[in-house]
């Protein structure tokens, strides 16, 4: 019995438009999470704190990198813990502040400045004529695949950060990426899909149509 031309079309155009939601699926599965750096960090009574226990505020700026180049970023509120190494192995908190959530489009970079208030209790040391101040960030992102929204991750990470004890200002000129050892940048994200998927699904749909 011949084949009804009619359904042979029908099944071509429901496997193409699949693949087409089937790619979207995957790609959607593939963002990369957005990379955080400390461009600046200003802490202007560092040499006083590390005497006594008072209140100081901490300046700082982030540089914050959408390296999806197909995908717009939604952050949640953002937390910056900052803390000083008073031994090699531990830290004393020193301030925290908070970012108002923001949306990031495609590929695209952004610069936050804010001020990290002090709590009484702080404190800190030196290590062998050094001082390191330990920088943590912590949010939730969601991921725009065209119109619609993945579900939300969540992401953290950090750095140890060497301070200027005259200036008050980190030592590094460049910006330190929050991620990089001891401490990797986390991410709930779903692992990435390999492309072999796609090419399965691609022989399947010309097999259904030159059938």
């Amino acid at each position: 019995m011949e084949e009804n031309p009619l359904c042979k079309c029908l099944m071509c155009i429901i496997s193409t438009v699949g693949f087409i939601f089937f790619s979207l699926w995957i790609t959607s599965l593939r963002a990369q999470p957005p990379n955080f750096y400390v461009q600046s960090i200003y802490f202007p009574s560092l040499n006083k704190t590390l005497i006594q226990n008072n209140d100081h505020p901490i300046f700082f700026t982030l540089k914050i990198v959408n390296p999806n180049s197909d995908k717009g970023v939604l952050y949640d509120a953002v937390s910056i813990s900052i803390g000083v190494f008073v031994t090699d192995n531990a830290t004393v908190s020193l301030a925290n502040a908070t970012l108002q959530g923001f949306y990031q489009g495609h590929g695209k970079k952004a610069v936050k400045s804010g001020t990290a208030k002090g709590h009484i209790g702080g404190g800190g040391g030196r290590g062998r004529g050094k001082v390191f101040l330990r920088v943590e960030v912590a949010t939730a992102v969601k991921y725009k695949n065209l119109v619609w929204y993945s579900k939300r991750h969540h992401l953290w990470g950090g750095a140890n950060v060497e301070m200027n004890v005259t200036s008050g200002t980190k030592v590094s000129p460049k910006g330190i990426r929050l991620g990089h050892v001891p401490a990797r940048f986390g991410s709930g994200a779903s692992a990435q899909v390999p492309g072999a998927g796609i090419l399965i699904y691609l022989l399947l749909i010309l097999c259904v149509c030159l059938s």
